[in-house]
């Protein structure tokens, strides 16, 4: 996935004949994990768009079409709701025996997109679901850097972690507040790092070194933690258990989530 693709906002819409989006999402993920393949920014923030079933037939009642939209690009301000059917179609007023999914989108703004990169950041840190965030590159946590260094000083202090935190909409107690802060303290810095102002931890301040630092240290913790389930994970796709994953495997999980 080049740079340009992954810049690019995507919707993904109509009849994945599945009822269970979240697994065929997981499936996709949990097979990039264990394959190491590069997956497109898509694939962490995926959000699908909410509806009641979408195919109704004397033989089933189920939601298998949908609307999926990149949320930390685009934002869902509309959506047409579906009839509640009560007899199966087609029939005189719907001429498909799929109803149409109508749902309006705005780009979003590099403020909202500046808020969302630090949100991901918290997420991390505080080790809430962090195998499921996408992982920041430099450019976004420098990003995500000037909204928790609002006004240009250089370092980070509890008290301004407080703030963004209440400003973001992020629920994070004292425990959690200490815990994050010190992670960042403690961290060991890589010289690769550039620190703005050279300003370093002192107990009470961090600078963009500890803030990255601390976030690479947590991220590559969530993913050794993260192994024993990319083990079971294998295993599920690997049926016949001879070490590797042959599209007759995928075909057969696949068919799992259809209806």
């Amino acid at each position: 996935v080049d740079s340009e693709q992954c810049d690019t906002a995507v919707i993904m819409c109509g009849d994945l004949n599945a009822t269970n989006f979240a697994k065929l999402r997981g499936l996709s993920l949990a097979l990039a994990a264990i394959t190491s393949s590069t997956v497109h920014p898509f694939m962490w923030d995926a959000q699908d768009v909410p509806s009641r079933a979408t195919s109704i037939t004397s033989s089933r009642n189920v939601r298998i079409d949908c609307v999926f939209f990149q949320s930390s690009k685009l934002s869902l301000i509309n959506k047409a709701k579906l009839p509640e059917l009560d007899e199966p179609i087609p029939n005189e007023r719907h001429a498909s025996d799929h109803l149409p999914l109508l749902s309006r989108f705005r780009f979003q703004t590099e403020l909202d997109r500046d808020l969302a990169l630090a949100r991901t950041w918290f997420r991390v840190m505080a080790e809430a679901a962090p195998s499921e965030s996408q992982p920041l590159t430099t450019e976004e946590q420098r990003a995500a850097w000037v909204i928790f260094d609002w006004n240009n000083e250089g370092k980070l202090t509890r008290s301004k972690l407080r703030k963004v935190a209440q400003f973001l909409g992020v629920q994070m107690d004292t425990a959690t507040e200490e815990r994050i802060f010190e992670k960042m303290v403690d961290t060991d810095i890589n010289p690769g790092h550039f620190a703005f102002g050279g300003i370093s931890a002192k107990g009470s301040r961090v600078d963009f070194a500890r803030f990255s630092a601390a976030y690479e240290r947590e991220l590559h913790t969530a993913r050794n933690e993260q192994l024993p389930e990319l083990i079971e994970a294998f295993k599920a796709f690997d049926v016949n258990d001879d070490g590797r994953i042959c599209a007759d495997e995928m075909y057969s999980l696949l068919q799992e989530c259809s209806p």
